[in-house]
């Protein structure tokens, strides 16, 4: 029996007195399933993507927390599921994979590379409890978290008071893994379940226990998603569904054959990440749908929009990148199955595209040479946990070279007009620098940190002269940006105010552009002779353009300075809302 919302329980003096003698001859009587739907919040939409995760439900069942998008800004909501109305959590603006404390008077979450933590009623600023990226986190009942840290690391734990984290499990390297996930605690708040990731492949994926107390790994059940437990099961996806299999948690075992509780669960295949949650009650939500499609508009300086390209809404575009020329723009898509990323090119003259690479692993993160002869990218071959430097002739014409490799993981930025130097965003394993911003020579194929210290730097280019360099860096507590002159080592300057990032320089070097705090396209007039100046930041339009929290740039600016090209998501017209099912577990089979 199911009863969504609106419905009404049966009345009738028959049924009830029917039901109250099964309950007095001590015969089973079936509570309903109950499913009710949560739309968005009123003029905004749900933000569950790769980067900010899951929604997160508290132990009782009473509330969830989940990252919407509200008059431009993203932040957690928390809607109490005995209401109609979501509130933002103010505070919590940028963040991902939220979860809750134990009793429910804090949410933990990831923001400006920090794990934090906010109280839900009271209000107040955040504290921030420690380092992190975040991969998820869970909470026990003596003020212990265990989160995953990056990743690329093995989960960590941490006071809920702050202080410094420690490892609580260890990769294997040897045998593919990557990263440690997604951790989740059992009712015993000693052992813990989560997602093994390995580099051989989503299929060599499993859900693992660990312990507080020892080193101990039992691998429980191949799988390519986050588990979560609750009520005597074991949840997860197998595939797009969503299956629940007894469970015995103090031996750490399934029991009896997986059953269907839920379908076409929203999945993110390159994080892993599924948009389901469950409480100790056995509430349970989910959403449904593929991940939201993106589309290549062009805007002018205004925002107005001018042009949209006909590879719009065919996938999970990234990192768009316009060839000095303007004749071609290179991007990465995500395949919604299998979460592998390949490099295409758009004939822009012809609104063509066509695929640029199509080697095992995954292609990403391009930066087209000052010809626009080559393009060099990161690649994560398959079997490697690092991912490398590659270069390719943009022609096609002869397969890719490996450039540069090293155990980290490289992200690349920029091609000196030169060609002598690329810039790329390093992070090498267990780092304890975060994100650092390195020079790789061309005809050297050599590499070295020129911007590394305990925050992230991200996102760094070169001027158009090749004299001068911009980057982002959170060391502030919030993304600002900062120029220095190259190759240094010299003062660096702070050149924006309210929040910065995302930083293109203009053809002529007489402007940069980057996206601000509040999320608007950016304009400052530099000059930097005879010595080097900007002028206060302009607000030219709102930015809808997609936004990395690891410094991607989602949108360029053409060598006139007079369009952008943006990466937007497409807008739903009528977006999924959130199942809620109560009373699921007493409908499976015993």
């Amino acid at each position: 029996m199911t009863i969504t919302s609106g419905s009404t329980l049966p009345s009738s003096p028959l049924v009830i007195a029917f039901m109250l003698a099964a309950a007095l001859l001590g015969q089973r009587s079936e509570t309903p399933r109950v499913e009710t739907h949560i739309p968005a919040p009123e003029n905004g939409r749900f933000d569950f993507t790769s980067e900010n995760g899951p929604m997160a439900l508290s132990r009782d069942g009473k509330r969830l927390a989940l990252i919407a998008t509200f008059a431009g800004k993203n932040m957690i909501w928390v809607r109490s599921l005995g209401s109609d109305a979501a509130q933002p959590i103010v505070g919590t603006e940028g963040a991902h994979y939220p979860f809750w404390s134990p009793d429910g008077r804090y949410l933990g979450f990831f923001a400006d590379g920090k794990l934090k933590k906010i109280a839900t009623s009271s209000g107040g600023s955040p504290q921030v409890l420690c380092d992190g990226a975040g991969r998820g986190g869970t909470w026990n009942a003596d003020d212990t978290i265990v989160f995953s840290p990056g990743a690329h690391d093995p989960l960590s734990r941490v006071s809920a008071q702050g202080g410094a984290p420690a490892p609580v499990t260890r990769l294997d390297e040897k045998a593919g893994e990557y990263s440690h996930r997604f951790p989740w605690f059992l009712p015993d708040g000693r052992h813990f379940l989560y997602l093994l990731r390995s580099s051989k492949g989503g299929s060599d994926s499993r859900i693992c226990a660990g312990s507080l107390d020892s080193n101990e790994k039992k691998v429980i059940i191949s799988a390519n998603s986050p588990a979560m437990y609750s009520d005597g099961y074991l949840l997860f996806l197998r595939g797009l569904t969503l299956m629940a299999q007894r469970f015995d948690a103090k031996r750490l075992r399934v029991l009896a054959d997986a059953q269907t509780i839920g379908s076409d669960i929203q999945y993110f295949p390159n994080t892993a990440s599924a948009i389901f949650a469950v409480a100790d009650d056995g509430t349970l939500a989910y959403h449904t749908g593929p991940g939201r499609l993106s589309r290549l508009v062009w805007v002018d300086r205004s925002g107005k929009e001018v042009g949209e390209s006909s590879v719009s809404g065919t996938g999970n575009l990234q990192l768009p990148r316009i060839a000095h020329g303007g004749d071609r723009i290179v991007y990465y898509v995500s395949d919604s199955q299998t979460g592998a990323d390949d490099l295409w090119m758009l004939d822009v003259g012809r609104d063509v595209s066509m695929r640029f690479t199509s080697e095992p692993g995954d292609a990403l993160w391009p930066a087209w040479s000052p010809d626009d002869s080559r393009i060099a990218y990161s690649v994560q071959q398959q079997g490697h946990v690092d991912v490398d430097i590659f270069v390719k002739l943009s022609s096609g014409a002869a397969p890719a070279s490996q450039l540069y490799s090293s155990p980290a993981i490289k992200f690349v930025n920029d091609w000196s007009r030169d060609g002598r130097y690329i810039f790329f965003q390093q992070m090498e394993r267990q780092s304890k620098t975060g994100w650092d911003i390195c020079v790789l020579d061309v005809q050297k194929k050599t590499a070295v940190a020129v911007i590394q210290t305990q925050f992230n730097e991200t996102g760094a280019i070169f001027s158009p002269d090749g004299k001068w360099i911009v980057w982002a860096s959170d060391g502030s507590g919030r993304n600002e940006l900062y120029a220095q002159p190259f190759p240094g080592p010299a003062r660096k300057l702070q050149i924006s105010s309210s929040g910065g990032s995302e930083p293109q320089w203009s053809d002529d070097g007489k402007q940069i552009f980057f996206r601000g705090g509040d999320d608007t396209m950016c304009r400052i007039d530099v000059e930097t002779v005879p010595t080097f100046r900007v002028s206060n930041p302009v607000v030219l339009f709102p930015l809808h353009a997609r936004w990395l929290n690891i410094g991607g740039r989602q949108w360029q600016v053409t060598a006139d300075g007079q369009r952008f090209l943006l990466d937007e998501l497409i807008p739903e017209e009528a977006p999924a809302p959130i199942t809620v099912i109560r009373n699921w577990a007493q409908h499976l089979k015993k």
